[in-house]
């Protein structure tokens, strides 16, 4: 899962600098950076303030995070044939 790498295309795909986001989701820019850089973990809670920030649901960011190797070898061919479709749709939601 690489929770900062999705966070930081969600964002510029938003129009949102770095630190617009850390405001808007009452953050500190320091924290943010370390999140989006997967330095740091964040809580549940702290997620749900910067998905609500970029106006994009909890649930989605978790998928859009989503990579492979997270799932269990019986799911990643599955996986990997829906991941493109729904990261497409993802990326067209957030426009």
């Amino acid at each position: 899962m690489d929770l900062g790498n999705a966070i930081v295309k969600l964002r510029k795909q938003k129009g949102l600098r770095q630190n617009e986001l850390a405001r808007l989701s009452n953050v500190s820019q320091t924290y943010l950076s370390q999140v989006e850089n997967n330095q740091k973990d964040v809580t549940l809670k702290t997620l749900n303030r910067i998905s609500e920030a970029m106006d994009i649901p909890t649930p989605i960011l978790v998928f859009y995070s989503l990579e492979a190797e997270d799932l269990s070898e019986a799911k990643r061919e599955s996986y990997k044939l829906v991941e493109p479709i729904i990261s497409a749709m993802i990326e067209q939601l957030v426009r």
